[in-house]
């Protein structure tokens, strides 16, 4: 990853216009764990697309420009910046998974509870399929003190996902915090 990264910033010496490069190149840093250096070509793309901008509409970012801003900022650490940056990216693109798992993630993460269950149902409600919805619902759960619908959350992600030992864990930590331990040592043996 890290020779593609440095590929693509020759190719962009060569032509900077090349927004597929450009692309690429931001892509190539973040796979290659480069993230001040993807955030600050991703945020370089940005400036340069809102200034070459002559429409009088208001300039809104790619989606990828944006998923790899907040990712890269939440990368090293910086994720106060990232949760704004993923609160953007839902708000330019409502129907994002993707972006209401970041924001769900980064708000958990800082403790916003009530922004963290709130991206965590639009998840849900957006992919009903996919476990990572139910676990941050639980996770918001366990952090409120509500052991026993952070379990239910967590066994609705299992029954999604029966194979996902990070759904089992989930589940295990919850049935342990609510003090039912040997269901937690059944659960959590099978992860």
């Amino acid at each position: 990853a890290a020779s593609a990264a440095a590929s693509y910033e020759r190719a962009t010496m060569i032509d900077a216009e090349a927004p597929l490069v450009g692309g690429k190149l931001v892509a190539a840093l973040f796979d290659a764990g480069d993230y001040q250096k993807c955030l600050d070509t991703v945020r370089r793309q940005r400036q340069k697309a809102q200034s070459e901008q002559t429409s009088g509409k208001r300039f809104v970012p790619t989606l990828e420009m944006l998923r790899y801003e907040g990712r890269s900022l939440a990368m090293l650490n910086r994720v106060v910046e990232a949760r704004v940056v993923f609160s953007d990216t839902v708000r330019e693109y409502p129907e994002d998974v993707a972006g209401w798992r970041d924001l769900a993630t980064a708000a958990l993460a800082l403790g916003d509870l009530s922004r963290a269950q709130n991206a965590s149902e639009r998840l849900v409600a957006l992919a009903s399929e996919d476990p990572a919805g139910y676990m941050l619902r639980g996770h918001v759960a366990e952090r409120k003190g509500n052991y026993d619908e952070a379990i239910s959350w967590h066994r609705q992600a299992c029954e999604r996902a029966p194979r996902s030992s990070e759904a089992h864990i989930a589940l295990g930590m919850a049935l342990a915090h609510a003090g039912k331990k040997n269901e937690a040592r059944k659960v959590l043996d099978k992860a």
